[in-house]
């Protein structure tokens, strides 16, 4: 129920993106991610780097693909790359029962991943000390320490613009 309770959250304050704008300004430091689990690693993503999180989303497979290439999904009329980001990170695959997604911003060029579970919004005043670790982000907060996916450096990879098994 808890993940139920994340996603309506946060459906209302992508709805609102004039209290996202507001709270950035009266808070100043403040930053708010998406926390999901990933293959049962908990992994947090910015919430300006969201777009939707759909549930139960219809997947168009594309043969000759890499694993981690799980398909095509519509998201508001558009088609988005859907993609398992847990080979990045060195896991096994997401589980073939997920029912979430995660798309992205337009900067990302139509891009969503899945992911096993939502886990809610996470907020803090401070973060300091960042670290990277192959996709991820390494940061020390006052509630301690969370590992947050660098999509730029994802959607940027060599790996990631390898699609094809046919590749060299």
């Amino acid at each position: 129920m808890a993940s139920l309770k994340a996603f309506k959250q946060l459906k209302e304050l992508n709805k609102k993106t004039k209290v996202k704008k507001e709270l950035a300004v009266v808070s100043g430091t403040r930053k708010t991610f998406l926390s999901v689990s990933i293959n049962q690693r908990k992994v947090y993503i910015d919430t300006t780097d969201v777009s939707e999180v759909m549930h139960q989303v219809k997947i168009s497979l594309v043969g000759h693909t890499a694993s981690w290439f799980k398909g095509l999904v519509k998201v508001q009329g558009d088609i988005y790359s859907l993609i398992d980001v847990a080979s990045f990170l060195g896991t096994s695959p997401v589980s073939d029962k997920s029912d979430y997604v995660v798309a992205l911003s337009k900067y990302y060029e139509n891009v969503a991943i899945i992911v096993d579970n939502l886990l809610g919004l996470f907020s803090v005043e401070e973060i300091k000390d960042k670290k990277e670790e192959g996709y991820l982000d390494i940061y020390q907060t006052e509630k301690g320490e969370i590992h947050v996916l660098s999509l730029k450096r994802l959607v940027l990879s060599d790996k990631f613009s390898d699609v094809s098994v046919f590749s060299n």
